[in-house]
């Protein structure tokens, strides 16, 4: 494996301060969708799912950028922060692995909170689904057409049971 110069170790810690930040920033807008789905607020949920897509496609290129600064100086093509740390002298080693410690907690929490936003978004579109299955059911014979103008079952030509609401429902 190559040698990594301090200034390139520097530029690299810099971009990882940069990612820290960045799924810090992804996973509070993830909290707040959270509260967004529970408090069925929309406006919310999609402001926030707009700002994470933003998120997302900044990692995207900043991987690209971290690859870019490394890539040329390690064997591997796409070389992981623990193959980074394995070349880099002590004192960067300790850096870099607290980095990855943060990065990985960063990770985990992240994929607790966006489970739980999977199962509430799962709730929420089955209560729809079942409210509309619902709707459509009790719309199924109330079409024009299905019934004449006397009450009578268009379809079937029989009498239909009329049915009296008064104001005690």
């Amino acid at each position: 494996m190559g040698t990594i110069d301090e200034t390139t170790l520097t530029a690299l810690c810099d971009l990882l301060e940069d990612e820290i930040e960045r799924q810090q920033n992804a996973l509070e807008i993830r909290l707040t969708m959270t509260q967004a789905i529970r408090t069925r607020d929309m406006a919310a949920l999609d402001a926030m799912t707009r700002a994470l897509t933003l998120i997302v496609r900044e990692s995207a290129e900043a991987e690209k950028a971290r690859l870019k600064l490394v890539a040329p100086l390690m064997e591997k093509n796409a070389p992981l922060l623990s193959d980074i740390m394995a070349v880099a002298p002590f004192p960067w080693k300790l850096r870099l692995y607290e980095y990855q410690q943060r990065l990985e907690q960063l990770f985990n929490e992240t994929m607790i909170v966006s489970k739980e936003n999977e199962v509430l978004l799962a709730r929420a579109i089955g209560i729809v689904s079942d409210a509309l299955s619902s709707l459509s059911t009790c719309q199924e014979g109330l079409f024009p057409g299905n019934y004449t103008a006397d009450g009578r079952n268009g379809a079937q030509g029989s009498a239909a049971n009329p049915v009296i609401m008064d104001n005690k429902g």
